[in-house]
């Protein structure tokens, strides 16, 4: 379902933001679009449950033979001018009979469907809740893939300096050793440096391809579209972006509310569970006939017999045989669980909040060292690639120079990498996601 490529929405010269990545990945990835249906779904529910507040209108029609019509036992003697105990069975009715008419029943006092109403809502707010897991979920995958991906490019822009600058090396190890002045051991050494430095540029080129794969799953396009379109960086040498103040907003985070709204869920069924003995008020009314005959005919409209009423119903539930104090404890179990779940939640967001910070502050150091590192080992390895050439040294120190550079460079994008990824993660843990994606170009 990826609609139009993206290849043809973004021109070459425009390069692909993270913002755009985000955008295609919410439009078309399918379990959000599930979400959604659910939250359709639940919103639809509330609606049918609201119905019952409508009146309700229903034809009804009936005919039966009867085959004992049944009797009654009537005090005729209360009808005479002396009145007496005098008794006589009679029968009421007639072998056939048909009913037809309209009923009306119009809840006017009903607990229990605004309960039941409630505990709707409350589900159409867990849909939200999902939902909004998933598309938190999503966006911060969309995001930390996005820097994974930068930081496999810049592996694999380290990784192709390393390759020209230990062909370079090599190239002047073995001029020196064809001249003589160098072992071949020296030789075998920058030989192996080009390897490696070659083996790395492999591994950097196959993970940026791979993190071109699975963004393009995010975003519901073809890896061929991906892998043909230039990236905008840009954001990761933003400091500001990265430095906006971050106010603990754990409270909001979807997984915190949906344990919210979870409990009050619990709270609300346990409402419904005690107002199934509420008294319920209605309005009811019926129009219609009756028919009696000692034939089956049911078109003589001579034997029909007219009948309505409407009135006011009460019913007050005494005993309903539903175990409601048995279902009332398994509620009251139910949310003392959930807010244990809930207190369990806050304080792992709270310690992993924690150790991101101090995760971050370390990255930072080791970083800035990393880097320092770096222009050191560029600049010996220049020096010695100089005296090398002007016979001044030989070609042991080169090759050691040339490994050690290649190896801090890929730390350095390693924890360049790593820094970011638990900056995201801050900033997702703080609730500021959406603030933050907000502020993307």
């Amino acid at each position: 379902m990826s609609g139009v490529s993206l290849a043809g929405c973004f021109a070459q010269v425009q390069p692909l933001t993270l913002k755009a990545c985000i955008e295609a990945a919410l439009a078309n990835r399918s379990a959000i679009q599930s979400l959604k249906t659910d939250m359709a779904v639940a919103a639809l529910q509330s609606q049918a449950v609201f119905a019952s507040y409508i009146p309700q209108l229903s034809l009804s029609y009936s005919y039966r033979y009867n085959a004992i019509i049944p009797t009654q036992i009537v005090p005729v003697g209360q009808f005479f001018a002396e009145p007496t105990d005098e008794v006589r069975a009679i029968q009421f009715g007639r072998d056939w009979q048909q009913n037809a008419g309209v009923q009306l029943y119009q809840p006017v006092i009903d607990f229990s469907i605004h309960s039941r109403l409630a505990e709707s809502r409350i589900n159409e707010k867990l849909a939200g809740a999902d939902f909004e897991t998933a598309r938190q979920e999503l966006q911060s995958e969309v995001v930390q893939t996005f820097a994974s991906l930068y930081s496999a490019e810049m592996l694999l822009h380290s990784a192709i300096i390393d390759t020209l600058r230990s062909r370079n090396s090599l190239d002047l190890v073995q001029a020196r050793y064809q001249e003589g002045r160098v072992l071949k051991s020296d030789l075998n050494k920058a030989l192996l440096n080009h390897n490696s430095a070659l083996q790395a540029f492999a591994a950097a080129l196959s993970a940026a391809v791979r993190e071109k794969i699975y963004l393009a799953f995010l975003t519901g396009h073809s890896a061929e579209d991906l892998t043909q379109l230039a990236y905008d960086f840009s954001i990761f040498g933003s400091k500001d972006l990265f430095d906006m103040p971050l106010a603990s907003a754990t409270d909001s985070l979807p997984s915190v509310s949906r344990l919210k709204w979870q409990i009050q869920l619990v709270r609300q069924q346990r409402m419904t569970e005690r107002r199934r003995k509420s008294p319920v008020l209605a309005i009811e009314g019926f129009l219609g006939a009756s028919q009696y005959a000692n034939a089956f005919q049911p078109l003589d409209g001579d034997s029909w017999y007219g009948s309505s009423y409407v009135g006011l119903s009460l019913q007050l539930p005494l005993i309903t045989g539903s175990g409601t104090g048995n279902r009332l404890r398994q509620l009251r179990l139910r949310e003392e669980g959930l807010a244990y779940e809930l207190d369990e939640e806050l304080k792992r967001t709270g310690a992993q909040v924690r150790q991101l910070d101090e995760n971050i502050r370390e990255l930072n150091i080791r970083l800035s060292l990393s880097r320092q590192n770096v222009d050191l080992l560029e600049e010996n390895a220049g020096l010695y690639r100089q005296r090398l050439d002007q016979g001044q040294l030989n070609a042991y120190e080169l090759n050691n120079a040339t490994y050690d550079l290649q190896q801090e460079r890929a730390r350095l994008a390693e924890l360049q990498g790593g820094l970011m990824k638990a900056q995201i993660e801050r900033i997702r843990l703080s609730g500021a996601l959406d603030a933050w994606i907000s502020r993307l170009p």
